[in-house]
């Protein structure tokens, strides 16, 4: 597939350089579920991703596409194409169809192996085998091609929808949500269809039009994160064949801001529950922009035994009971001013002139913060002064959504953070996450805490202090595989 992504590629940055248009880029298998969510109107989908080159179970969690379970091998639409080509059928419409309308005239069950390891699947074996099959068994005539695409096809389905069925029960969720070539097949959605009505669910399946690849999918992916200011700049236009679903993590919390879902994680506590469907609040102060709400106060108010009580004393007597994120703050919206407010407006009132407009605008443009997906709490951070007088304590936060409402203005990237207490006074120095405790030699980090940090790290490309760090932590917790992926952006 290299040739072919890279020749629509270089099609696609000419056209933006000629036509002076910005570029967005997509995940194949985002623009396959996004497609399906829009055409089935699913609202909280265990999806089902089968294709040619993958099979993926995925759930939505944490402003992220999850993989539960995948092939550990070759994908299940290459075994039926592979078996196709042993027993010499067309490839006209393709070779998956042809399968199912032998497996439709198949009379004879043969068993095959089954290969189900935990939440993964495995094909290759049962391809040699159904291959071994079918060179010794065929020719003496006791069974037939149409008994072998039958019992591949009933195997090979079953297998998928255990994995399915496992990953509904642990995301608690009624609907399974079928994309990918593989996803045409009657039989799948037959199988899939028994084992949700069992679970009192629903099957949510497109027709080909939209289950095999088609470029509106592309379009429609791509015109969601447009419409919240994700862009890719020409420079990263990179095509990566490996890109996994669940490192698309920027991309999928800017196309889900249309979404509010309901996500229940099996360690969750109702207090955290709560603050994650409340409302967030924006609002203005005589001095910045801010966004607070209980999912805020959740984040702040989070107990840590670094961070004592006279530290949130202090805090509390600065800022009051409730907890904050300054968005856009009161130098940054003198900056801002000239261009909002007109000349007649008095020098006293043209600061909160201003920010008010600036409040305004972000409504008009984003929607209200009910629409908003809520920011995502990176850890604990520390900042100590360069003399030792001082320390403040503060959650890390990654909102990109932020991001874009200042992108909208002009202004910089900056550091979201949630201060939880200092003392004496608060450390205003650099807060992102390349001072997380987590990443401290001394301190340790789960390998949870690691897959989160390393599904963010292309936002914070730019911060080769934490990219450092996180390398350095990975590798000292043996985290193989989040070290490899965090080598991308060293």
């Amino acid at each position: 597939m290299g040739a072919p992504l890279l020749s629509v590629a270089l099609v696609a940055r000419t056209l933006s350089l000629l036509w002076n248009k910005p570029l967005v880029g997509v995940n194949h298998c985002v623009g396959h579920i996004e497609m399906g969510i829009e055409v089935t109107k699913a609202k909280n989908p265990v999806v089902l991703y089968v294709s040619g080159g993958n099979t993926q179970v995925i759930a939505y969690s944490q402003q992220c596409y999850r993989i539960f379970g995948e092939t550990l091998d070759i994908a299940v639409g290459n075994c039926l194409d592979r078996f196709a080509r042993i027993l010499n059928l067309s490839n006209d419409p393709s070779p998956g169809y042809n399968i199912e309308q032998y497996a439709k005239r198949g009379k004879k069950y043969i068993p095959l192996p089954y290969t189900v390891k935990g939440m993964d699947v495995s094909f290759s074996g049962i391809l040699s085998h159904i291959e071994k099959i079918a060179k010794e068994e065929l020719p003496k005539g006791e069974i037939t091609p149409e008994d072998l695409c039958f019992s591949l096809q009933e195997t090979v389905f079953a297998m998928l929808v255990e994995i399915t069925e496992r990953t509904m029960a642990h995301v608690e969720s009624n609907e399974v949500l079928l994309v990918g070539g593989v996803g045409c097949n009657i039989r799948l959605q037959e199988m899939m269809g028994e084992m949700a009505k069992q679970r009192n669910g629903v099957v949510c399946a497109t027709d080909d039009r939209f289950c095999i690849d088609n470029g509106i999918m592309i379009a429609h992916a791509g015109l969601l994160a447009y419409k919240t200011g994700f862009t890719t700049p020409l420079e990263e236009s990179t095509v990566t064949q490996r890109f996994r679903t669940d490192q698309s993590h920027e991309q999928i919390v800017v196309t889900h801001k249309h979404k509010k879902k309901k996500e229940k994680e099996r360690d969750s506590n109702d207090e955290e529950r709560k603050a994650k469907r409340a409302p967030l609040m924006f609002f203005y102060t005589r001095a910045y922009i801010s966004l607070s709400g209980y999912t805020i106060d959740f984040y702040g108010a989070k107990e840590d035994p670094f961070v004592l009580p006279q530290m949130r004393s202090m805090r509390q007597e600065r800022d009051g009971k409730h907890y904050h994120i300054t968005v856009i703050n009161h130098i940054e919206v003198r900056r801002l001013t000239p261009g909002l407010i007109e000349e007649g407006v008095s020098n006293r009132n043209k600061h909160l002139a201003a920010l008010k407009c600036i409040y305004e605008k972000v409504i008009d443009h984003f929607g209200g913060p009910e629409q908003w997906e809520a920011p995502i709490d990176l850890g604990l951070g520390r900042r100590i002064s360069e003399d030792n007088a001082a320390v403040s304590y503060y959650r890390v936060i990654y909102w990109p959504l932020g991001q874009s409402m200042r992108k909208y203005f002009g202004l910089d990237f900056t550091n979201f953070h949630v201060t939880s207490g200092f003392f004496p006074y608060d450390v205003h120095e650099y807060k992102g996450p390349g001072t997380l405790m987590c990443l401290q030699e001394d301190q340790p980090c789960s390998k949870e805490q690691a897959d989160l940090l390393v599904s963010v790290a292309s936002h914070y490309r730019h911060d080769k202090e934490f990219l450092s760090k996180l390398y350095q932590t990975c590798q000292r917790n043996q985290y193989i595989h989040q070290l490899h992926e965090v080598q991308r952006w060293l």
